[in-house]
């Protein structure tokens, strides 16, 4: 092949400095030339001819619903926060003019109707009608995206690898029904709610049946397109896994894996020899440096967390899986649940957002380490997270048993005000 597994590394040899994500509002700004010219000519046409004014009444099938505040809008459409006349019911409603893009998300979601979205991770659907020629879609509302969150906060690596496990089980499901959703990033994976772990993958408008994917078919962003769809190579539900693979590489790093103004410097920084590789095949020194992931989980331990070594490293072979170039070698949902055990928690599927926001600083003064945080977190949520079924004293235990009886013991010195004012906090 001429591929070589470059996506574990940082290759900062191909611009002048890494790219950060600090002071990125949205993605608009991260697509190709060709993408932002489609985004811009559509934007300005739907705002020459489409009004929707706050306080209008759109009638669905399954109400009459009141349009609130603009949410955000996008190539895609704009969405609105809604409320749904004679019922305290909130929900955002996705507004497409274009028909054809809008009977084409109809139809992606009808492919997923059989999946349960809460249990899935997926966005939930309520309804599609037509207002002035224009598309309705309604969904459940949801807080805010990982992409703002990231503008604003570090993210711990329980945290990231909640979303990890989240998300596995959104492909999982996914791949269950044969089934591509084609434009994983940071945008379109939003939290549930304030302060909760749970986050939703959202935005259904370019999924397609893995065999329906044709060899050349523009999908993805550039930060989180897969090699074999730049190369215009057949396609699988394996791009999702990649677009995951760097979503989660942001949120650990708080940058993009590779340059990615333009498709030819992404597959570029993808296949070069890194420069160690290039010193011993020519013997030559060369200035510009790569970072591998490997080099940087101290960095992101001295800034973030007190995870242990072994858990940041779990973490980045997890990593490496996810992002290698051959598809055919990238994890499967299927292997992720097989060996989740040695690649990412179980008991971190959920968690609680204040434990992540308030405990570290006062766990760490107590010795509890980053691992045990995020087990506790989970166990919170056990007791205070509505969308969690609690089963009763033997699920606590299952979570309690994971802390190690000194942890436990760290716990007891925090004392039972403590732990109840985290939980009374969600």
């Amino acid at each position: 092949s001429i591929l070589y597994p470059r996506t574990c590394e940082f290759h900062y040899a191909q611009c002048e400095k890494p790219v950060s994500l600090e002071n990125i509002e949205n993605t608009e700004g991260l697509q190709t030339d060709r993408d932002q010219e489609k985004m811009s000519s559509k934007i300005e046409e739907e705002d020459k001819s489409f009004v929707v004014k706050t306080g209008q009444s759109l009638e669905g099938h399954l109400g009459t619903y009141e349009v609130g505040e603009l949410l955000g809008k996008g190539s895609y459409g704009r969405v609105f926060k809604c409320y749904k006349v004679g019922s305290e019911e909130i929900v955002a409603i996705k507004i497409l003019e274009n028909v054809k893009e809008g009977r084409e998300e109809f139809k992606a979601m009808k492919l997923i109707k059989d999946l349960d979205p809460d249990q899935n991770n997926l966005m939930k659907f309520h309804e599609c009608f037509s207002y002035n020629n224009a598309t309705c879609l309604v969904y459940e509302i949801l807080y805010v995206s990982l992409q703002m969150c990231l503008s604003k906060t570090h993210f711990h690596l329980f945290q990231i690898r909640a979303f990890a496990q989240q998300m596995f089980q959104a492909l999982s499901a996914l791949k269950s029904i044969g089934v591509v959703h084609g434009d994983i990033k940071l945008d379109n994976i939003l939290l549930v709610k304030s302060k909760s772990l749970r986050i939703k993958l959202i935005d259904f408008g370019f999924a397609k049946k893995a065999n329906k994917l044709l060899k050349g078919t523009e999908i993805q962003i550039t930060p989180f397109r897969a090699p074999e769809v730049i190369l215009g190579l057949p396609l699988d539900e394996s791009i999702d896994m990649w677009a995951v693979g760097s979503v989660l590489a942001c949120l650990y790093n708080r940058g993009y894996l590779f340059p990615c103004d333009t498709e030819y410097e992404t597959i570029r920084a993808m296949v070069l020899p890194t420069a160690d590789e290039y010193t011993q095949n020519t013997r030559k020194q060369v200035k510009d440096h790569v970072v591998d992931l490997d080099a940087i989980i101290q960095v992101h331990q001295d800034r973030f967390d007190d995870h242990d070594d072994d858990d940041h490293r779990v973490f980045i072979d997890l990593l490496k899986r996810m992002l290698e170039v051959n598809p055919q070698n990238r994890i499967t949902p299927i292997e992720f649940a097989d060996g989740k055990e040695d690649l990412a928690d179980p008991n971190l599927q959920l968690g609680l957002f204040a434990v992540s926001v308030v405990a570290p600083p006062v766990f760490a003064q107590i010795g509890l380490s980053g691992h045990s945080v995020g087990r506790l977190a989970t166990l919170a949520s056990c007791l205070v997270d509505s969308a969690v079924s609690y089963r009763g004293p033997a699920q606590l235990a299952r979570y309690a048993i994971s802390l190690s009886g000194q942890s436990v013991g760290r716990l007891a010195m925090l004392g039972s005000h403590s732990l109840l004012a985290l939980y009374a906090v969600h």
